[in-house]
């Protein structure tokens, strides 16, 4: 969790220097990319806790199986 806080923090300084700001979440506006990353942190910090859930509902399991179910769910993710 405090990952998560340090990270948040990190960006949210790093936007306020629009001249070193690449990335595509923070713009011009230090506020409005802060809430766009937020959500981000929250919502990746709230799923995985459902890892190990899903790694228990494995027929097989292994590291190699539970890295396809990742590969797939990231896929079907991006093309939604």
């Amino acid at each position: 969790f405090m990952f998560s806080i340090f990270l948040t923090a990190s960006i949210m300084i790093r936007s306020y220097d629009t001249r070193s700001c690449d990335l595509p979440l923070v713009g011009k506006d230090p506020v409005k990319g802060s809430m766009k990353a937020i959500p981000i942190f929250a919502f990746a910090y709230v799923c995985h806790l459902n890892v190990l859930p899903v790694y228990n509902e494995l027929r097989q399991r292994s590291p190699s199986r539970m890295r396809t179910v990742f590969q797939k769910v990231t896929f079907l993710a991006t093309v939604l």
